[in-house]
């Protein structure tokens, strides 16, 4: 019988959490261990995926002004077209700045916490 997709997603993350187990440090309680694992696990698919939201967000927005032509409104009107693009470069670093910024808090209060980090 062929196992299916999420039946060897299971499978693969049994055996990761074994090995990672087996390998760890002795001294930490072993729930610390596996929160350690899911979290180094889930943290890339997590930011991976938030980034392509944001992709698809501004790719949605630039289809979504084509269509409405604002750009060209506003080149009527006399604006040049950097400021368009430049709004639009400052919405979505005010955007992403947020997320960005509460990611790293996270990551630094959790995953890094008593690495040295900074030392």
């Amino acid at each position: 019988a062929c196992l299916h997709p999420p039946g060897i997603l299971v499978f693969f993350f049994r055996w990761l959490l074994e090995a990672e187990l087996e390998t760890s440090d002795e001294n930490m309680p072993e729930i610390d261990q596996v929160m350690m694992i899911i979290f180094r696990t889930l943290t890339p698919i997590l930011m991976a995926m938030s980034m392509k939201t944001m992709l698809d967000k501004l790719v949605m927005e630039i289809i979504s002004e084509k269509e409405s032509k604002m750009m060209i409104v506003q080149q009527v009107n006399g604006l040049p077209p950097w400021i368009y693009w430049l709004s639009y470069l400052t919405y979505f670093a005010l955007t992403t700045i947020v997320p960005t910024l509460v990611w790293t808090i996270q990551l630094l209060g959790t995953a890094f916490e008593g690495s040295g980090f900074f030392a």
